[in-house]
């Protein structure tokens, strides 16, 4: 009798409809995926590194293409900074049981839950954030470089965000893919390369400040698939991954197959945004031979011009929020350009 009941109650089980399939779940358990050598050090983060973290894995999928946003590595100087509504192995619009995409919350708030536990940060503090883009063709089952089909355009962002107004402090990160081209290449625009560590250095004069680091996800077109997010863990091995060859040579040549570069020259220069006050920072590369910048808005309207002066790398112009147009001039001839959204 004894045995029957068993077995109605597991008969039960598998049955119910109504049982989630993360019916209780611990977030601190990222505290202990790492290895053995781990300490746990305070709530905010812990002593380290260890060998793995937890990861949020974000894949936006179409009937053409798998594309997939990788953000782990939260740190502040060398310690681990804990995920807010991180479950191991937990999916977000996806069912694992029926492999299948679900309805289960729109692209805001999934942003919304994507981010990191609230952390004091002071003058001189570094937080960074380890991430990967990258998208595979379902139609032969391998990653893509030259070629990206999405009816879709997708965006996503990284920002450093004031736990106490919910105000921006700094945007880490912003890249937008456009949907299909008509050459089917890959048309997008980014601040970084595509696998990249992102970095904030907490400036002069910052008061001591709980902060947390987000990760927003958008997506706009004919189908507009929701982003799905699973909760992961990872190896911690940027310094590998950054240094490998291969890393190197799959992000020149998707930039060099982007179909809406801003341009087809070697540019030696980077353009970044920073906050308090808004502003577009231009840094030369060793070497480079440009001579000015120049700032345009959205609807070419010239906003600011900057010399460059000897012994001097970085620019700082300001600006109001929007799109812009950074271009390096070469004495009356231009050298290359960077686009950039400033928010």
């Amino acid at each position: 009798m004894l045995r029957r009941i068993r077995l109605f109650m597991v008969v039960l089980t598998l049955l119910s409809p109504s049982l989630p399939l993360f019916a209780q779940c611990d977030s601190l358990e990222q505290l202990f995926v790492a290895d053995q050598s781990l300490r746990v050090e305070t709530a905010a983060g812990i002593q380290g590194p260890g060998s793995f973290v937890p990861s949020f894995d974000f894949e936006h999928q179409t009937d053409s293409t798998r594309f997939f946003l990788e953000m782990s590595e939260f740190r502040k100087n060398s310690r681990w900074v804990f995920l807010d509504n991180w479950c191991m192995e937990k999916t977000w619009n996806y069912s694992q049981y029926l492999d299948t995409d679900t309805a289960e919350v729109t692209n805001a708030v999934l942003s919304t839950l994507s981010r990191t536990k609230a952390i004091p940060v002071s003058v001189g503090d570094t937080l960074s954030v380890f991430r990967r883009i990258s998208w595979m063709e379902r139609s032969v089952d391998r990653y893509g470089f030259k070629k990206l089909v999405n009816p879709d355009a997708i965006s996503m962002w990284v920002e450093v965000v004031n736990a106490s107004t919910g105000a921006r402090i700094e945007l880490l990160d912003s890249t937008h893919f456009s949907s299909t081209t008509a050459s089917k290449k890959p048309c997008f625009q980014t601040q970084h390369p595509l696998f990249s560590r992102l970095v904030y250095i907490v400036p002069a004069g910052f008061p001591t400040t709980d902060v947390f680091i987000r990760v927003n996800v958008a997506s706009a077109g004919s189908v507009n698939k929701r982003w799905t997010r699973w909760d992961n863990v990872v190896q911690a091995a940027s310094n590998i991954i950054l240094n490998y060859e291969g890393t190197r040579a799959y992000c020149d040549t998707v930039e060099q197959a982007n179909d809406c570069s801003p341009t087809t020259a070697s540019c030696t220069f980077t353009a970044s945004t920073h906050s308090s006050p808004r502003r577009i920072r231009a840094t030369l590369a060793a070497s480079s031979p440009i001579t000015a910048f120049d700032v345009y808005s959205s609807t070419g309207q010239l906003i600011q011009s900057a010399s460059v002066v000897s012994g001097t790398t970085s620019y700082d112009m300001n600006v109001d929020a929007g799109l812009y147009y950074v271009v390096a001039r070469v004495g009356s001839s231009v050298h290359c350009t960077r686009n950039i959204v400033v928010y």
